[in-house]
């Protein structure tokens, strides 16, 4: 059953610099990268967003692209355009390079909400936390907009700014992002939770 209570958002702004292409466009088992994440997100949450830097920018997907209203503010500013839209108590980010996300490790983040309303982060084994999977509540756009002030456009310190965060163990590969051609090559990296 979908969490109507959460707007999806796939960020999709990035320049992939790294990849040398469009990697949100690179095939993937014969489907976009992004068309993957598109359709596990669309899977557990009823509206979904798509983050994008360059408003000419088309995925090719049925879902509304935002463009960043604040230039070379990387993902946070696909955060911030997605939390302005919202209308849901809870945004549900994801990268849109993540080919190898799964329905059952959002469902894990969807269960771990809480009534304290902070954010839910998935966490790899290693301890590294992925705040582009992650459940934000709507009310972290005023963190988000001190931050954009402030030119600090690092996810993790939003994180530190929060007066509470869930950390949620979940599959290493599920959150694996893919920067390089080669990342899609290489062995994939299983934990205890596979």
């Amino acid at each position: 059953m979908k969490a109507r209570d959460v707007t999806g958002l796939i960020l999709a702004g990035g320049e992939s610099r790294r990849f040398g292409s469009d990697k949100a466009l690179h095939l993937v088992d014969g489907r976009p990268m992004i068309e993957h994440v598109y359709n596990v997100v669309t899977g557990v949450v009823g509206d979904v967003f798509i983050s994008v830097s360059d408003p000419s920018v088309n995925t090719g997907l049925p879902a509304e692209h935002l463009p960043d209203l604040h230039p070379d503010a990387g993902p946070l500013a696909g955060m911030h355009a997605g939390l302005l839209r919202c209308r849901s108590p809870w945004l549900l980010a994801a990268a849109c390079d993540m080919p190898f996300l799964t329905a059952d490790t959002l469902g894990r983040l969807l269960a771990a909400r809480t009534g304290t309303m902070g954010p839910v982060v998935a966490c790899s084994s290693n301890g590294r936390l992925h705040p582009l999977c992650a459940l934000y509540p709507r009310d972290m756009l005023t963190y988000v907009e001190a931050a954009l002030k402030a030119n600090r456009f690092a996810l993790h310190a939003l994180l530190e700014r929060a007066s509470f965060v869930t950390e949620v163990d979940v599959p290493a590969n599920a959150v694996r992002n893919i920067n390089r051609p080669q990342d899609l090559t290489a062995p994939k990296q299983y934990d205890e939770h596979e």
